[in-house]
């Protein structure tokens, strides 16, 4: 998990501890792959709204990105709409990921220009030698 990621979940671990309800989430997360069917159990196992939260977001926040993702899309898909607005990031500064794609496709774009480029040099100095006749260095 990207560390914008985890601070989201911090810095609003409080609230989602309160607000969150845990078993339909992780009913959604189980169902997308997110979780398994043991960590799921492990939430249901716990005795209060409040722990069944904490345990959700412990399993979370150990897993990949594609658990942060998930556990939005649980959210919305459980009808809590205000609780997943607390994990949007604020588009202004991307993401590492991000900004590594970001990188990553501007190298390719430069090194296409840069063959584009030569290759049209390499055109030219063809056609340049094409258009001087063979007879010139006969005479």
């Amino acid at each position: 998990m990207e560390q914008y990621q985890q601070n989201l979940i911090k810095s609003n671990y409080s609230t989602l501890v309160k607000e969150m309800k845990a078993i339909p989430v992780a009913g959604y997360l189980m169902k997308d792959h997110v979780i398994t069917d043991e960590m799921h159990q492990q939430i249901q196992f716990e005795k209060t709204t409040y722990s069944r939260n904490r345990k959700l977001l412990s399993i979370i926040l150990k897993k990949g990105p594609k658990a942060f993702h998930g556990l939005k899309r649980a959210l919305l898909k459980a009808g809590q709409n205000d609780v997943a607005k607390l994990l949007i990031k604020e588009e202004s500064e991307p993401s590492e990921y991000e900004k590594k794609l970001s990188l990553a496709r501007s190298f390719l774009v430069n090194t296409a220009e840069k063959r584009q480029k030569k290759l049209n040099q390499v055109t030219h100095i063809f056609k340049v030698r094409s258009y001087r006749s063979p007879d010139v260095g006969s005479i």
